[in-house]
């Protein structure tokens, strides 16, 4: 919520408002407040300041956990955008399935744009599993789109400097 805290007309906000709006909004579960204006307000109503500068609202914070590059990978799938995607790669990955091994960008690019647009159209993708640590992950996966369904998706990645270096995939597609 945003509280007053400038100069209006005849009106101002008294640091006991100021207060008691904060009280409100912590009693409420906010996890924060703000002010406008901190420029009136510093000039014209030092008391305000004063009172919202010194009210205490225990900060707590919650790490967030950055996903694990199997989740980004997958999630990237699912934006359907190349750039995207691409992201994720080193520049000079190498990318292994049955019907060939490639790398590089232009390779990785136009493979993926094949398996989004031609073998699976507008396919979600779901991580069903992933294990590893470190440089290296393995996972199954599987898809729904419009050509069929894949559900025993098995990728390995190789992670270098926290990118892919190193992609192998398998996966059949059957009908839907």
């Amino acid at each position: 919520p945003t509280g007053p805290a400038f100069y209006e007309s005849s009106w101002a906000p008294t640091a006991d408002e100021v207060v008691s709006f904060l009280n409100t909004a912590k009693n409420l579960g906010m996890t924060a407040a703000n002010f406008f204006s901190w420029d009136d307000c510093r000039k014209n109503l030092p008391a305000v300041w004063t009172a919202i500068y010194n009210y205490s609202w225990p900060y707590t914070s919650t790490p967030t956990t950055p996903k694990d590059i199997t989740q980004q990978y997958i999630d990237a799938l699912n934006t359907k955008n190349l750039d995207t995607i691409m992201a994720l790669f080193s520049t000079q990955a190498v990318h292994i399935d049955a019907q060939a091994t490639i790398q590089g960008t232009t390779a990785l690019r136009a493979y993926f744009s094949n398996l989004l647009n031609n073998v699976l159209p507008g396919a979600t993708f779901t991580l069903a599993n992933a294990s590893g640590s470190g440089s290296t992950r393995n996972f199954t996966w599987t898809a729904t789109s419009s050509a069929g369904k894949v559900k025993d998706g098995s990728d390995t990645l190789g992670l270098v400097n926290n990118v892919i270096a190193y992609h192998y995939t398998f996966f059949n597609v059957t009908a839907s």
